[in-house]
């Protein structure tokens, strides 16, 4: 599940590597209608509106794609018997703002939102392989200077924590000068592996993964019933 260069032309650099299972498992909820999408409503108050000016915005959600790249990224599944597919994420793609990435607008209110918000849950899937995140930002008519910010993305490149992550990091750069920096892509592909990847003990037999998996639950039933305390009936809780 490593990274593999297709075109190593510098500045136009391209890199795939195949999904995991448990990530193959979200590409293809996503293709039933998105049922694996996420979006998340974010309201920022700001007496400087022109930090949500279109080019300050795309210029914050280029830097962001540098620093998390499978934004950017597309998947192409591959034609076989059994299932599978791939991430691709080209430099190109990740240094500029593409058709799509980022929509701006106006909202009259904060059920005008919702309403937007439910829309992209329940309405046509708006991301799609070629598209596996983007960026709502709606201004507030009724209530100058604030602003909903509605990240959609699909389960298959982020989950609730990372995202946390990555719209905080959003903000800041909308708020800060510009930064000439460009974070080294290999670099920050390398911390974007399958999750089958973080285990410690995959390098050993199987016999002895299972051995431990059974120690480790009788570790954990052991300290679970230490956590248990009677109550003044005599009944555990």
């Amino acid at each position: 599940m490593a990274w593999t260069v297709t075109n190593n032309t510098p500045s136009l650099r391209v890199f795939t590597r195949p999904l995991s299972p448990y990530e193959l498992g979200f590409f293809y909820d996503g293709k039933f209608n998105g049922v694996a999408d996420l979006v998340e409503n974010y309201l920022a108050a700001t007496r400087d509106e022109s930090l949500f000016r279109p080019e300050n915005v795309s210029r914050t959600w280029v830097a962001v794609k540098q620093i998390f790249p499978l934004l950017g990224a597309t998947t192409k599944e591959l034609k076989s018997q059994m299932p599978g597919a791939l991430f691709v994420v080209s430099e190109l793609d990740l240094g500029i703002a593409r058709p799509n990435d980022v929509t701006l607008g106006l909202a009259q209110s904060k059920e005008e939102v919702h309403s937007i918000v439910d829309r992209l849950i329940t309405g046509p899937r708006q991301l799609s392989d070629h598209l596996l995140a983007r960026l709502y930002i709606y201004s507030r008519t009724d209530k100058p200077g604030h602003f909903h910010v509605l990240f959609l993305r699909s389960h298959v490149i982020i989950d609730g924590t990372s995202a946390l992550t990555m719209i905080r990091t959003f903000f800041d750069i909308l708020s800060l000068p510009p930064c000439t920096g460009v974070p080294d892509l290999p670099t920050r592909l390398a911390l974007c592996v399958g999750i089958h990847n973080l285990d410690p003990d995959k390098h050993l037999p199987e016999g002895q993964r299972r051995w431990r998996r059974a120690a480790g639950q009788i570790i954990r039933q052991n300290r679970f019933q230490k956590l248990k305390v009677r109550s003044r009936f005599g009944t555990a809780c």
